[in-house]
């Protein structure tokens, strides 16, 4: 099983510092559950395909964007789903299935948000403005728990 010895809570304060550490512990810890759940996964980054593929039983691989974040000074929790950056694309979720934003809270757990890619259509980067078990915005209707993980939305 992926990244069974990782988990948010786990991290130091020192490792999640970076983003990048925060990203790749994230992206660990999806698939650490979604496997749990009945998710087979690969974690690689395949240019245009996202973070992770999910192989569900008796239907075609499934590609994921995985976005980590944690609370900004600001309160808010931001999610940068398209990003151009020296001549290439270092953010891209649109040939994805899914994109699922971990809001990483202060207790260091993650709250999931498993978003239907067609659901982000034209949308570079979204906010989480309350706290992720209260948000009651446009994608509090994607909100799971890292327990019951389903790509069945």
């Amino acid at each position: 099983m992926i990244g069974q010895q990782l988990s948010l809570v786990g991290l130091s304060d020192d490792l999640y510092k970076t983003r990048h550490a925060l990203g790749m512990a994230g992206e660990t810890l999806v698939a650490r559950y979604l496997e749990s759940a009945g998710y087979p996964c690969d974690v690689g980054h395949k240019k245009g395909w996202g973070d992770l593929t999910a192989y569900p039983r008796g239907r075609s691989p499934l590609s994921i964007e995985v976005k980590t974040a944690r609370q900004n000074v600001n309160g808010c929790w931001c999610f940068t789903l398209l990003k151009h950056w020296q001549g290439r694309w270092c953010a891209d979720h649109r040939n994805c299935h899914y994109v699922i934003a971990v809001a990483v809270l202060a207790t260091g757990q993650g709250l999931p948000f498993v978003i239907p890619a067609y659901a982000l259509e034209g949308v570079r980067a979204f906010a989480i403005s309350s706290h992720p078990a209260r948000y009651a915005g446009k994608w509090a209707g994607y909100r799971q728990t890292l327990n019951s993980l389903s790509l069945e939305v």
